[in-house]
């Protein structure tokens, strides 16, 4: 691990972004890495349940007032970094590899999504307490899923969730330390948007509880909402929602 860095192993436990959460009410400083083997009340973004078999990668950060501003539009930065850290992570362990970024938070690798991001934040002894959340398909995946899904092992890439974490981590540095507390996004968006899937394309846009939205692509704004441009001439940022391609 860099020395910037702590970390804990589990071999199970409900969901390392809740032990992240927790270890912050106690008054830890941050910069706390926690991977577990199996999970089992693992959740991903909107509430979803996040399957969480052994073999595969799942990991939080615990960072403390990451950010200049505590604000969720600057916080939300790090799910770009963290899409980044990732997508590199895998291109190192097979460089050949088709690796793509889904906005906002889902890596693809093969055009299948391979690996999730859940950003949480609370206000904890009246400081910011977030974490990112992390899980790779290494050697299973789920089916049935809204988009379609694989792993690293059924796409040809063999490396342990041990072997991946080290990687991830190193990267994670990386790319922290350039997104700079959220005064460098700019060129974390740039980099992003060069990874990123369905740019200029239409896509259907899903948010549940109301009607899909249908547009082109056009880009990420400078807080990195999707700038929808819409058949009538109207673009709309849309914060967080479930995209899908081909209309």
């Amino acid at each position: 691990m860099l020395d910037d860095y702590r970390y804990i192993e589990l071999a199970s436990t409900d969901s390392t972004n809740t032990q992240c959460i927790e270890h912050a009410k106690d008054g830890d400083p941050g910069h706390l890495w926690i991977r577990a083997k199996t999970q089992t009340a693992a959740r991903g973004s909107r509430g979803r349940e996040w399957q969480s078999d052994e073999g595969n990668l799942f990991a939080s950060l615990l960072l403390i007032d990451p950010a200049e501003s505590g604000y969720a539009a600057v916080l939300s930065g790090l799910t770009f970094v963290t899409s980044l850290a990732l997508l590199w992570t895998i291109k190192e362990a097979s460089a050949d590899t088709n690796v793509k970024l889904k906005w906002p938070n889902d890596v693809l690798v093969n055009g299948k999504k391979c690996a999730g991001i859940l950003l949480e934040n609370q206000n904890i002894n009246g400081k910011s307490a977030l974490v990112i959340g992390i899980g790779v398909n290494c050697v299973s995946h789920p089916s049935n899923t809204n988009y379609p899904a694989t792993d690293l092992e059924r796409q040809g890439i063999a490396i342990s969730a041990e072997e991946l974490f080290m990687s991830l981590v190193t990267h994670m540095d990386g790319f922290i330390g350039q997104w700079d507390r959220g005064r460098n996004f700019s060129e974390i968006r740039q980099s992003w948007l060069k990874h990123a899937i369905g740019l200029g394309k239409p896509i259907r846009v899903k948010v549940p509880g109301q009607a899909d939205e249908t547009g082109i692509f056009e880009t990420i704004d400078e807080t990195g909402l999707l700038i929808l441009d819409q058949e009538n001439g109207t673009k709309k940022r849309i914060s967080a929602a479930d995209i899908f391609f081909n209309g």
